[in-house]
């Protein structure tokens, strides 16, 4: 953290880094959900059930096997 004479810009620095984390680990996150979906040879997208969400069977994709 780079700290100032303002206390402002440090508290803004502070932010700054706690934000880049935090979006580090998020990515991380996806990442790990995204390997155990390609090793379980699934996609992102599953194939709406007519009978659930009507308004969504003709927008997905089918799931990869």
């Amino acid at each position: 953290m780079c700290l100032s004479a303002d206390n402002g810009k440090e508290i803004t620095y502070a932010r700054n880094e706690n934000l880049l984390l935090t979006s580090l680990k998020l990515k991380r996150d996806f990442q790990k959900i995204d390997d155990f979906l390609k090793e379980k040879q699934h996609s992102w997208c599953a194939k709406a059930s007519d009978s659930r969400a009507p308004h969504l069977a003709q927008h997905t994709s089918t799931w990869h096997r």
